[in-house]
């Protein structure tokens, strides 16, 4: 049977469950899943699937050099993926 959501997929929609996160503050409560260099990855396929969203964006303070940051918050379609996928997880350790 094919899991609804990769491991790390649920991790972040775990995490965005509560409130809209950075992608850097993924993967700091992740404990270890997810990695600087594959967030932003993840993040994209997810949005493509309709699972998360950008919120919104803060440019850099004036002087500073990078990229925009941006928040992602996890849709309806998300969080019923997760609860799914959660559900599914239960009955199968319940055996």
């Amino acid at each position: 049977m094919r899991d609804w959501l990769t491991p790390s997929e649920a991790c972040v929609l775990g995490q965005l469950m509560t409130a809209p996160r950075y992608g850097l503050e993924l993967v700091g409560g992740s404990g270890g899943l997810l990695s600087s260099e594959s967030v932003y990855v993840l993040l994209g396929r997810m949005a493509r699937k309709g699972l998360v969203e950008r919120q919104s964006t803060r440019p850099a303070r004036r002087g500073e050099t990078g990229p925009e940051r941006v928040l992602y918050r996890a849709t309806r379609v998300g969080l019923v993926a997760l609860r799914c996928h959660l559900e599914l997880e239960r009955v199968r350790t319940e055996g």
